[in-house]
């Protein structure tokens, strides 16, 4: 009875604190906006955030019985389409180079796009068919026990490490698609790791691996590309590790996170000047890394401006609500509808070591990005990120919204129900935490984030499947 009485006041505790800050973050951006937002235009994003935020409150209640991945894409996609109304001075994107200022009219049908989508996603998830898939989907249950998981996660990430190293190295067209799926193993390896660090049943060996090599390395060697999803996509897979293993929102994690996102995204875009046009261009991946990591001091010893002004750079960057009101704005009547040319890479899903045949994926963020004057005419490197829910309106209108959203639900039902369910064993909640983790990066069209997943999967089982064999073999 005592220990019921704890529990529940440790989660009455947790729910108020949430409460609290949430309250807290939505009144100060109202009270604090940097730019001039309109009244409707600060009630539409309020909502979005609100709605968003509503995962996070059944997940703190124990409502919602799976992984916290709909809380932490909740946060996400309120960062993307909702915080720059308020932390944006001015609403803009960079056309053919140039600033484009974006009317009062386009910022408010982009927002009230972006809260069509967020509703048509939780319908399908919580509603219909998220309870028939409910009752129906298939339950993944695998484990492994603790001495063999524990030298999975070391040789996984040991062996994803090396892999990584050899993919960035090597361009071997015809198997980069196997190298990408053994340098997974790296993520699937930290998860491991750092269950048991929080579980407190890592052993000083597996500490320094985990704490002194493969979190090291998966970051330096993320920097040292210019691609910050690299380097963000570990933080965000020890905090959805975290959340997971203690059941509350680790708020001082994501705030340190959202500073870091801040710094580095604002720094992009000078890193890549160096390291990819300019002198740095040559230099290995880790000498690049240090170059970052240099960038990065040298803001904090205040030689980069101050922080509001990195604000800006940063949510220029990452403010997707800008780029979503801009194609709104002219879809369908100045640029048409792209009717699933973004999609049909889906069609060659198979690796290209089983089918050689399987033509080089487009950079879709380079046609995006000049089909609708985003980048410079001559520029031929930059992809434009073409996030999914901007994709769905540029290929097919409002109704790509409703449609593509509510298949979304679906999927991330699909998702939770087999792989994140309370029963489903040590082994399928780790695949489950770097599915999820693969699925928050909602900025990547569909084809980019999802046309390899499904291979990974089945890599991760199969590898990890072995284990179990090698744990039954040594048993007997």
């Amino acid at each position: 009875m005592t220990q019921k009485l704890i529990s529940q006041r440790a989660k009455d505790s947790s729910t108020l604190v949430t409460i609290v800050i949430i309250v807290a973050i939505i009144t100060i951006l109202n009270l604090f906006s940097l730019g001039a937002p309109t009244l409707k235009e600060r009630i539409i994003a309020s909502i979005i955030i609100f709605l968003a935020i509503i995962p996070i409150f059944r997940n703190v209640k124990k409502i919602d019985p799976w992984l916290p991945f709909l809380p932490l894409f909740g946060i996400i996609y309120s960062l993307y389409y909702a915080a720059p109304v308020f932390l944006l001075e001015k609403w803009v994107v960079s056309y053919h180079g140039r600033e484009k200022y974006l009317s009062h009219e386009a910022l408010e049908k982009g927002l009230w796009v972006a809260l069509l989508g967020l509703c048509c996603t939780y319908v399908s998830f919580y509603w219909y068919p998220g309870r028939w898939i409910k009752e129906h989907v298939p339950k993944i249950q695998f484990s492994l026990d603790l001495s063999t998981m524990r030298f999975a996660g070391i040789s996984l990430g040991l062996i994803g490490m090396i892999f990584t190293i050899i993919s960035r190295s090597i361009n071997i067209l015809l198997f980069q698609e196997l190298l990408d799926l053994l340098a997974s193993f790296l993520l699937v390896g930290i998860v491991i790791l750092y269950t048991f660090y929080l579980d407190k049943h890592l052993d000083f060996i597996g500490k320094v691996i985990l704490w002194g090599i493969l979190i090291p390395f998966k970051l330096l060697s993320g920097l040292g590309t210019g691609h910050t999803f690299l380097v963000i996509d570990v933080f965000i897979l020890l905090i959805f590790t975290f959340w997971t293993n203690r059941g509350y929102v680790p708020w001082i994690q994501m705030f340190i996170l959202g500073g870091m996102l801040i710094i580095l995204i604002s720094l992009k875009g000078e890193f890549r000047r160096l390291a990819w046009y300019g002198e740095m261009a040559q230099a290995p991946y880790f000498r690049k890394a240090y170059l970052y990591v240099d960038m990065t001091l040298s803001y904090l010893r205040g030689e980069k401006g101050s922080f509001i002004d990195l604000l800006q750079i940063s949510m220029r960057r990452l403010g997707f609500l800008t780029t979503l009101a801009y194609v709104v704005d002219v879809t369908p009547e100045v640029i048409p509808y792209w009717k699933g040319k973004t999609y049909l890479p889906l069609v060659y899903i198979f690796p290209r070591f089983i089918f050689p045949w399987k033509p080089q994926n487009y950079s879709i963020g380079q046609e995006f990005g000049h089909r609708y004057g985003l980048l410079q005419p001559h520029d031929f490197t930059t992809a434009y990120n073409t996030p999914q829910l901007i994709e769905m309106y540029a290929n097919f209108g409002i109704w790509g919204v409703i449609i593509g959203m509510f298949l979304m639900g679906i999927i991330y039902r699909l998702i939770l129900e087999t792989f994140g369910h309370p029963k489903c064993g040590n082994i399928t909640k780790i695949i489950g935490i770097v599915i999820c983790t693969r699925m928050l990066y909602i900025e990547g069209n569909f084809a980019l984030v999802y046309g390899n997943l499904i291979w990974w999967i089945i890599g991760w089982i199969l590898v990890l499947k072995f284990f179990t064999i090698f744990t039954v073999q040594r048993n007997l």
